[in-house]
C-alpha cells in the first residue's frame, strides 16, 4: 500500500507550485505565527522546522519548511475561503520536485499532482462532498467536532490524498494520553476505517491543549519528502505566537481561527 494513503499532514498542508526555492537564509521564526519542529521519530534528530504564516482573518495559510541551517525544503499555502476543512491548497516540495495542487471546479475539484521533476503534472477532477477533508482542514475538522469525538463517540470522514486522485476513509478517536503527556492535554488517534487498511498504515497520533484546543504534538508520516521522495515518520512540537486582541489583551492566534465547537 502506498505510504502516501496515510498522508494527513500537519498540520501542515501543500503548495507554491512551480515557484523557485527562495536562497538559503537563517531561520526567523519572530514573526511566524505558529512554529513546528520536526524531528525523527525513533532517532530524535531534527529535520526541519515549520513555520506557518496567517493573514488577519485567518482565511489565508502559508507553510515554509526549512532545514535547520535555512535551507527551504517546501512551500505551501492553503486558502479557507470556502471552507474550513476543504481548503484550496498548492505545495511544492523542492528536495524532490513533487508538486500538489487541489482547486475548486464548480461542484468538484481540481486535482493536479506530479512526484517529481522528471514526470509530468497529471490532473483529474475529484468528486465533492461533505465528508471530505483536505490537508490541514482536519486540524479544524477535530475542533468542530471536539464534543463528540472526546464523549467517546468516533468520527468518520473522507480524506484526499492527491497522488491518488481519490479519497479513503478515516476515523478520528479519542485515546488515552501517555503518562509523560502534561496536565491538560487531549490525545486522538486518526486511523483508516478499514480494518484491513490498519494492518497496513501507521495511525496518527495527534495531541490537542484542552482549554484552547490548539495541536500541540503531531506523531505519525510526514508530508515533506526527502530527496528521494520518501516520507520520514515524524514527530512534530508546535509552538504559538500570541497576538493582541480587540480589547487589548493576548490572545491565541490559531483559536480565532475557528470558534470552538
Amino acid at each position: 500500500m502506498d505510504a502516501r494513503v496515510s498522508y494527513l499532514l500537519v498540520i501542515s498542508g501543500t503548495l507554491l507550485t512551480g515557484l523557485i526555492a527562495p536562497p538559503a537564509a537563517a531561520i526567523n521564526t519572530a514573526e511566524a505565527d505558529i512554529v513546528g519542529e520536526a524531528r525523527d521519530r525513533n532517532l530524535g534528530e531534527l529535520l526541519y522546522h515549520e513555520l506557518h504564516y496567517f493573514s488577519d482573518e485567518g482565511l489565508d495559510h502559508q507553510v515554509i519548511y526549512r532545514t535547520p541551517d535555512g535551507e527551504v525544503l517546501a512551500e505551501k499555502k492553503l486558502d479557507y475561503t470556502r471552507s474550513d476543512v476543504q481548503p484550496q491548497l498548492n505545495q511544492q516540495n523542492f528536495a524532490c520536485g513533487e508538486s500538489i495542487g487541489v482547486s475548486y471546479a464548480e461542484d468538484a475539484l481540481k486535482v493536479s499532482y506530479r512526484p517529481d521533476e522528471q514526470e509530468a503534472v497529471e490532473t483529474a477532477q475529484v468528486e465533492r462532498d461533505s465528508e471530505l477533508v483536505i490537508d490541514a482542514g482536519f486540524d479544524n475538522l477535530v475542533r468542530r467536532n471536539w464534543q463528540q469525538v472526546t464523549a467517546g463517540d468516533p468520527l468518520t470522514f473522507d480524506y484526499l490524498v492527491p497522488s491518488r486522485f481519490t479519497s479513503y476513509t478515516f476515523r478520528l478517536k479519542n485515546v488515552d494520553c501517555s503518562e509523560s503527556a502534561e496536565q491538560g492535554w487531549q490525545c486522538f488517534v486518526i486511523e483508516p476505517a478499514s480494518w484491513w487498511l490498519r494492518m497496513l498504515v501507521d495511525p496518527i497520533s495527534l495531541t490537542y491543549e484542552s482549554s484552547s484546543r490548539r495541536l500541540v504534538e503531531f506523531n505519525g508520516l510526514g508530508n515533506i519528502a526527502s530527496a528521494d521522495c520518501k516520507y520520514p515518520r515524524v514527530k512534530i512540537r508546535y509552538e504559538y505566537a500570541e497576538r493582541p486582541g480587540e480589547e487589548g489583551e493576548l490572545v491565541r492566534f490559531r483559536v480565532r481561527l475557528q470558534a470552538a465547537g
